[in-house]
């Protein structure tokens, strides 16, 4: 069990911040934002009573909200980095508070919510760091720094072939990554020693029963004449 618990704390804990997103949307988040500009735009043209003029007041209003968004993202990046340098300071209460104000900002960063989740892991709040991590690889699912925080979080929580699924993923996605590697194979090995722990008390249970019969105790029927 020490081995176990080590294991965890080792895997759980050698994790940094992202520091780089940009002060702009990504890619994907300038899409979501076009994607929410363009439905809600079809929305009011399959409305039999829309006009043009109902449909031009929905795209000013979405290109609107796209340029907040983008004021919004860069607000967020300037409150992540100070959540960072909180998180490298060890205040992580504090980083946790100025990464939601950020998420506020920009929900559908993938970084912020893996950051949120490595600061959550420190203060042992351990189902919040699962579920920001969680929501990290719904924004991103190519993003492996999300899979890095739910393998911890998993981790933490005791749930090791959980972690070790997304421990794999990232060490398959990059083989030579020494750091990949070694978190998948620490991993593995705590996997498969609780495996062979839970085998040895199967084994000690079944010779335990058989210890525990006593053969000559049993009733025989009368008209048995077979060996006895």
């Amino acid at each position: 069990m020490a081995a176990t618990e080590a294991g965890m704390t080792n895997l759980a804990l050698r994790e940094e911040v992202e520091e780089e997103e940009g002060g702009r949307p990504s890619t994907m988040e300038q899409g979501a934002q076009n994607d929410a500009v363009a439905v809600t735009a079809d929305a009011v043209s399959a409305s039999a009573s829309a006009s043009a003029s109902d449909i031009a007041d929905v795209v000013a209003k979405g290109e609107k909200a796209a340029t907040v968004s983008g004021a919004a993202a860069a607000e967020a990046d300037l409150l992540k980095g100070k959540a960072n340098e909180m998180f490298k300071a060890e205040k992580f209460n504090g980083a946790i508070e100025l990464y939601s104000q950020a998420i506020e900002l920009n929900p559908v960063s993938a970084v912020l919510h893996a950051n949120r989740s490595i600061a959550n892991l420190r203060v042992e709040n351990f189902g919040y760091a699962l579920s920001d991590a969680n929501r990290a690889i719904e924004l991103d699912k190519t993003y492996l720094k999300g899979y890095y925080r739910r393998a911890a979080a998993h981790m933490a929580l005791g749930k090791y072939k959980l972690a070790l699924k997304d421990y794999e993923r990232v060490y398959k996605v990059r083989p030579n990554d020494k750091d990949a590697k070694a978190k998948f194979t620490e991993c593995k090995k705590i996997v498969q020693q609780i495996a062979f722990q839970r085998a040895i008390r199967v084994e000690e249970t079944v010779v335990s029963v058989a210890d525990t019969i006593n053969i000559e105790a049993m009733a025989v029927e009368e008209g048995y004449d077979g060996p006895r």
